[in-house]
């Protein structure tokens, strides 16, 4: 996989979700979203699983030489084509875990 997750943690503070990429760049889309959500309170399981599935709509987008802030809505129909498509949720989960 190009992206993964990173954990970092702060004593005493919660666990940080990141998406890094191939370099161990921070995405910076993922970090500043994550922030704000982190800001509005929500919670570190959300937190978690929406960066492991941003993390599979920014695999896609490497697979597929897009960028992010330049996708039309054809391109994000075939990707939820694709989700549609996967065996079970459980599959979709041990991709992010990869």
């Amino acid at each position: 996989k190009v992206l993964q997750i990173s954990v970092s943690t702060v004593e005493g503070d919660k666990p940080r979700y990141i998406l890094v990429d191939q370099g161990g760049q921070p995405v910076l889309p993922v970090i500043k979203y994550l922030k704000y959500m982190d800001n509005i309170g929500s919670s570190i399981n959300t937190l978690r699983s929406y960066c492991f599935h941003l993390k599979l709509y920014f695999e896609y987008l490497v697979e597929k030489e897009l960028v992010y802030d330049a996708i039309s809505i054809d391109e994000n129909q075939h990707l939820n084509g694709r989700l549609i498509q996967e065996e079970s949720f459980t599959d979709i989960m041990n991709r992010c875990n990869d």
